[in-house]
């Protein structure tokens, strides 16, 4: 009987813990606030983008994709370098978040305007053989020891957004060197009653990588 009795008692402490509900990890306050702060380093981290051929080099975020070689065969213009910079905005639960690309390059300028042709006139630049929807905001912006012309404008069509922030500093002879920010965005319209978030484009907000990229340019060219 004693062995019996001892039998039954195993037997109920195996079942209990065949049975018994499974524990999530516990990760400690530290360690959770210690891998987001790792993760936020991360996306602020910054990897440097250098041309000594074509003498200009700037930072840029580091989870960026060079996409040099699709962009020059899907656009007419040759590019030094693309990059696509990924959302302007960290949104799990959005369905759609503006996303920008970086056009690096060269681009001849005149005093007067040719159709179908990029024309620049005193730092104006637009791309399109036609005028842009929103008119063209040309302004003065200095940077470090630069000083560029930035032409903003946009261009819509069945339901996307394209808002250029285009910086031009003049090399000579009619030949400047162009940053092309292009931010994608759509209208969030088109989303109203399906329950899915959409992050219309917010230029305070969407401007911020663009503005902390330029702010790292280095150029040989300027005196």
């Amino acid at each position: 009987m004693k062995y019996l009795s001892l039998l039954v008692v195993s037997l109920a402490l195996f079942g209990a813990g065949c049975w018994a509900k499974p524990q999530a990890p516990v990760v400690p306050t530290n360690q959770a606030a210690s891998t987001t702060q790792t993760q936020q380093q991360l996306a602020n981290a910054l990897l440097a983008y250098q041309n000594t051929q074509e003498g200009f080099s700037f930072n840029y975020p580091a989870n960026a994709k060079n996409v040099t070689a699709a962009t020059n065969e899907t656009y007419n213009d040759k590019v030094i370098v693309s990059f696509d910079l990924g959302q302007t905005v960290n949104d799990p639960e959005a369905k759609s978040v503006p996303e920008t690309r970086l056009d690096v390059l060269k681009v001849k300028g005149d005093i007067k305007t040719q159709e179908g042709k990029s024309v620049i006139n005193d730092g104006f630049y637009y791309e399109f053989g036609w005028d842009p929807q929103i008119d063209v905001k040309v302004e003065r912006k200095t940077i470090g020891r630069y000083e560029l012309s930035r032409s903003t404008y946009s261009d819509a069509g069945a339901g996307n957004l394209y808002t250029t922030y285009a910086y031009t500093y003049p090399l000579g002879n009619n030949e400047f060197i162009l940053f092309r920010f292009v931010i994608h965005s759509v209208n969030c319209g088109n989303y109203e009653g399906t329950g899915f978030k959409c992050l219309a484009f917010d230029e305070a907000r969407d401007i911020k990588v663009p503005e902390k990229i330029m702010a790292t340019l280095q150029l040989d060219y300027a005196p």
